[in-house]
């Protein structure tokens, strides 16, 4: 049978000492996350349509153009410009340019890291 008093000194423990598991950081990071991505996404909307109403000409040269190759799923270097100012003009098809090199650095800065002890037990 499960021991309450046990838990319940666990969790008068965690408060008096003001600590956090590893699972309440990530639970924090992870809807701080969601909630930037999700306003990020709502302000790429609101780009994308206003620069389509005020300036449909450069909206939809960059558009075309953006159009007229494969998604660079690799970051080709060569293309990679035409990409990002896609991005600025809040045009978010295949690929998200800031949010990959974002990404590939919190990868780097992982491998440099020490492992989780969570895992290792």
């Amino acid at each position: 049978m499960f021991n309450y008093s046990n838990f319940f000194f666990f969790l008068f423990y965690l408060k008096k000492h003001n600590t956090k598991t590893e699972i309440d950081q990530f639970a924090e990071k992870a809807i701080g996350l969601g909630t930037l991505l999700s306003f990020r996404s709502l302000v790429s909307s609101a780009t994308e349509l206003v620069l389509n109403r005020k300036a449909p000409h450069i909206y939809m040269c960059i558009d075309n153009a953006h159009i007229q190759y494969t998604p660079n799923y690799y970051g080709l270097h060569e293309i990679l410009p035409l990409d990002t100012l896609a991005n600025v003009a809040g045009i978010y098809r295949n690929v998200d340019t800031s949010l990959r090199a974002t990404v590939s650095g919190l990868n780097r800065k992982e491998d440099r890291r020490e492992k989780s002890t969570v895992f290792n037990n």
